[in-house]
């Protein structure tokens, strides 16, 4: 190759390189903006009206909460966390189960609701004080130990981490060797119930940042009418 060819080979590979970095810095971006954007979606609508939605009879319909927690085989001795937990729709039914529940959020009004909902509970002899330990975390951490727990669960709570690839790590950190994270979010497409599409992230995506981080991934998308269930086993 004489020496004009050899830097015309040299320019392709810069280009190529710099056209790789591009990418890279794209896929970045919006891996850390696609919570901003669902954060700020869901929230447009008002706290009160979030948890009327969150806790309406509807959503029973939908959400079938026993079956998954069915699915989940939860055992007595279990520790659970329940990620984004709101207003403790899964929580408070998982505490009927496990051993302990640990749910968390970021929300203080969430956090607010559900310390009212356990009170409540307790005080009717539903649910014993020490089933549910509620905590508040801020964004980028989980609020949990190494190894805290046996299983995580985080329902239509995915599409709104930020940094997921770091934060994947951190979950796959808190759960005991053999445990399960359950991510529970929307299905693609336009649905008459879950955020708008562009807000959501795709099954493939999903399961590829979960298997970067290291988990083995099966996937249910029978289950739920709206939501796929994606099961990560440490």
């Amino acid at each position: 190759m004489n020496e004009q060819g050899i830097k015309f080979m040299k320019l392709i590979i810069v280009c190529l390189v710099c056209a790789g970095l591009v990418t890279a810095i794209v896929l970045i971006v919006k891996s850390m903006t696609t919570g901003n954007k669902s954060e700020a979606f869901m929230h447009k609508q008002g706290i009160q009206k979030l948890i009327e939605r969150f806790e309406s009879p509807e959503r029973l319909g939908w959400q079938k909460p026993g079956d998954v927690i069915r699915l989940m085989q939860v055992k007595s001795n279990d520790v659970i966390a329940d990620i984004g937990a709101g207003t403790g729709y899964f929580s408070l039914r998982l505490a009927d189960a496990a051993h302990k529940v640990i749910a968390t959020d970021i929300n203080d009004t969430f956090l607010h609701y559900l310390k009212k909902k356990k009170a409540k509970l307790v005080a009717d002899g539903i649910i014993k004080n020490n089933k549910i330990e509620i905590r508040k975390t801020s964004s980028g951490e989980t609020g949990l130990e190494d190894e805290e727990v046996d299983k995580i669960i985080t329902v239509n709570t995915y599409h709104h981490f930020e940094n997921r690839r770091e934060y994947l790590h951190l979950l796959m950190k808190s759960l005991k060797p053999g445990g399960t994270l359950f991510v529970i979010d929307f299905k693609e497409g336009d649905l008459p119930i879950g955020p708008p599409a562009d807000h959501k992230i795709s099954k493939k995506t999903i399961e590829s940042e979960l298997k970067a981080a290291g988990f083995r991934v099966e996937t249910n998308e029978s289950l739920l009418p709206y939501q796929l269930i994606i099961m990560a086993h440490k």
